[in-house]
């Protein structure tokens, strides 16, 4: 099968720079979100083809039966949004992130979330509900053996999207594979290579392919004509958050056992 997303153009790029660029930049408003059932987010498969590069493994994703045509089946969009709201809710336990979210929210310096009608897919598309925080892995569902997609296929036939102890647990055992930026059956390569993420703050970050990444949607106060109401707050709000994000990459780096970073969009 012949595959469009640029595929084997990207993985020639890849290979001689030892580096995945992992893009966040389309904001998409509320009214472009699919709710599911019970919560059960699901990005369209045109969002999904819209993340650049794409480190999904389509020829995994059609052996395990996956694809629809040339891209991702219903099926597979369901399963994958049902993991990631079993990982996000699997985080919220084992890290606590929102103690770090709650400590921007009530802050005397008075942070504000990020514009709504401005956000990217990943906070779209997220189960935490937190103010500030959001996960910003990607979701790649399809290394997963056929006893776990078994769990998950049982549960999106049946529409059954609430998180039961057998998925956290399948979770807990496989996520740091899922969440990894990788080569397909080059175990040695996915050692040495960075993933380069954008965001709209601090430019582009080179980021260990095997970390957690979370994101930071905080925005500045503005006047009418955009300028800064108070710059000397801002840079005092700009240190507070450089402060608060070391403490959570040390903390939640100690706690998983994999690198932590957050990005600020």
């Amino acid at each position: 099968m012949k595959y469009n997303f640029k595929k084997l153009l990207t993985l020639n790029v890849f290979i001689i720079c030892s580096i995945i660029c992992v893009a966040c930049n389309k904001n998409i408003g509320e009214n472009k979100m699919s709710e599911i059932k019970d919560d059960l987010y699901m990005p369209s498969k045109e969002e999904l083809e819209e993340i650049s590069p794409q480190s999904y493994n389509f020829e995994l994703a059609e052996e395990k039966g996956l694809l629809k045509g040339e891209t991702f089946s219903k099926k597979y969009l369901r399963m994958q949004s049902l993991y990631k709201k079993a990982l996000e809710q699997y985080l919220m336990k084992k890290i606590d992130i929102k103690k770090y979210d709650d400590e921007l929210a009530n802050s005397k310096l008075h942070f504000i979330p990020g514009d709504k009608d401005k956000r990217c897919f990943y906070q779209v598309y997220d189960y935490m509900g937190l103010t500030f925080f959001y996960l910003r892995n990607n979701i790649h569902i399809e290394k997963l053996d056929s006893d776990d997609l078994e769990l998950l296929k049982k549960s999106e036939e049946n529409y059954d999207y609430a998180i039961s102890e057998d998925l956290i647990k399948m979770v807990e055992r496989t996520y740091k594979n899922i969440i990894m930026v990788s080569f397909e059956g080059d175990d040695e390569f996915n050692k040495y290579y960075n993933a380069i993420y954008g965001n709209t703050i601090n430019g582009e970050r080179i980021i260990p392919n095997t970390a957690l990444v979370l994101e930071l949607n905080a925005q500045p106060e503005f006047d009418k004509k955009g300028n800064f109401v108070d710059w000397p707050k801002e840079k005092t709000k700009n240190d507070y958050i450089d402060d608060l994000i070391l403490r959570l990459e040390q903390e939640y780096t100690d706690k998983l056992g994999i690198p932590v970073e957050v990005l600020q969009y």
